[in-house]
Formats: structure tokens, sequence, C-alpha cells
């Protein structure tokens, strides 16, 4: 009677006996054996140790593997096409050997495209748009902290602080042609204040502040140095004084140069 190995299950004659069978015998082990090897991959299914010192070459073929099949410390070098990754426990992830190259990640989505890597060439953190590292940079970081905007389309903002509430609070920092400008919103229907001050452990001092109702200057001056202040847009304008009595004045000049002092 005949024996069988206990993984492929292949028959082993017995020795001395099972005349004239050894020939079905080598031809059944002969299939099972050529069942297990399938240029598709869906042959025999067997399970496989590849143990210390050896390779498993699939350099010019496929590896599919099924969800969640990789297991072990690290897995070094090639490239993954696609991959989801539920859980990851490590200190951390690096990305890039050293060497002087660009490294980015890429986040696709349904119309735009983003990505956040590092332009070796600039040494320079980017986010951008799109996939090509360094060609549509929106914020770049460099090593020394400077931090770097850049829109395509300055007249909707470069920088906004936004609130999360309902009232639509925002500030906007824009360049446009060279001229930057500070906007503060209070609301979808309300302008905001601008207040430029300064800070001493508190943040009570506050040295101009710019609303609907104009300027308001407080314990700081207007110095000009070397260029003057203009009054242009109306003959109207002027500048008003209060006196010691607290009697307001309104400054204007006449078409001589005279100053005219016309009590409010």
């Amino acid at each position: 009677m005949p024996s069988y190995t206990t993984n492929l299950n292949l028959t082993k004659p017995t020795v001395g006996g099972d005349t004239n069978v050894w020939g079905g015998y080598v031809n059944g082990n002969s299939d099972t054996l050529d069942g297990i090897f399938a240029d598709a991959g869906n042959g025999t299914s067997v399970g496989l140790n590849v143990g210390s010192g050896k390779t498993l070459n699939v350099s010019s073929g496929t590896l599919t593997l099924a969800n969640n099949q990789i297991s072990g410390d690290k897995v070094e070098g090639g490239t993954i096409n696609a991959i989801t990754i539920n859980t990851l426990t490590t200190d951390g992830i690096n990305i890039g050997d050293s060497g002087e190259s660009d490294h980015k990640i890429a986040f696709r989505g349904n119309s735009e495209t983003f990505h956040i890597g590092i332009d070796d060439s600039a040494d320079d953190l980017v986010i951008g748009k799109g996939l090509t590292l360094g060609t549509e940079p929106r914020i770049q970081f460099n090593g020394q902290g400077a931090v770097r905007i850049i829109s395509d389309a300055p007249a909707y903002g470069q920088l906004t602080l936004a609130d999360i509430g309902a009232n639509a609070d925002q500030a906007f920092f824009k360049q446009n042609g060279g001229t930057l400008s500070i906007l503060a919103q209070q609301s979808t229907t309300q302008t905001g204040t601008v207040i430029i001050g300064g800070q001493n452990n508190a943040i009570s001092p506050t040295y101009a502040q710019f609303n609907g109702s104009g300027v308001t200057l407080n314990g700081a001056s207007v110095t000009i140095g070397t260029g003057s202040l203009f009054l242009s847009n109306s003959s109207s304008q002027g500048i008003y004084l209060r006196s010691p009595n607290n009697t307001e004045f309104k400054i204007t000049v006449d078409n001589s140069g005279n100053l005219v002092a016309t009590e409010q």
C-alpha cells in the first residue's frame, strides 16, 4: 500500500511493492506539482516559507496579495502604486535617504490635486497645487522659519484669518500689484476694525485703530519724515482739533493759503 506526503499529498509507492502502478503514481504526482505553477497565479494553493538567506524573486512578474496580508517589521525598496493603511504604529516615518532629490506626498481629489514635499533645490518645504513639486507652490517654509504665501488670484486675498462662528468674522491680508491691503470684516454686512498696537505682557496697548468711522490714535503720533501729508480729495477736508475747553475746531485752508478754524 502506498503512503502519502504531508503537504501536497503526493503518492509514495511502497518500496519493493506496488508493482506495475509506479507509472500512475509518477504521473499523478507530476500533475499535482504542475498544478501549483500557473501563469495567471491561480494554481493549487500552497504554503511557502522563504527562510534566512533565501530570496523570493518576483522582479519580472506580479505578486498579488489579499487585504491585510503584509506583516513584518519593515518593507524596504521597490514601488507600491496603491496601498491603504488603516493603522500605523511607529515613532515616525522617514521619506528620503538624505540624498539630493525632491520628495513629496500627493493628495488627489476629484477636481483639485495638492502635494506637500521638500523642494531640495530651494531647501524649502512646499505645499503646492498639482502633482509636480515646485511648479505651483502655494505655501513655502524655509529652514530659518520664513513663510511665503503665493496666490495666482491675489485680488481674493492671500491670507485669511477667520473664526468658526456664524458671524463670518474675517481678516484678510492680500497683495495685488505691489499694494498690501489689510481688511477686516465683522460680519457679512459690517466692516471690522484693524488695530495696530504693542504688547508688554498685556494685550491692552493700542496705538492706532482703523474702522468705518476713521482712524483713532491712542497715545501715538503721526510722524512724517521726508514725505508730505495730502488731504486732496475735496476742498471740504480738514484737520479736527479739540481745544482745552473741549471745543472742537475744523482746520481748513482758503485760496490764499490761510488756515481757517471753524468751530464744530
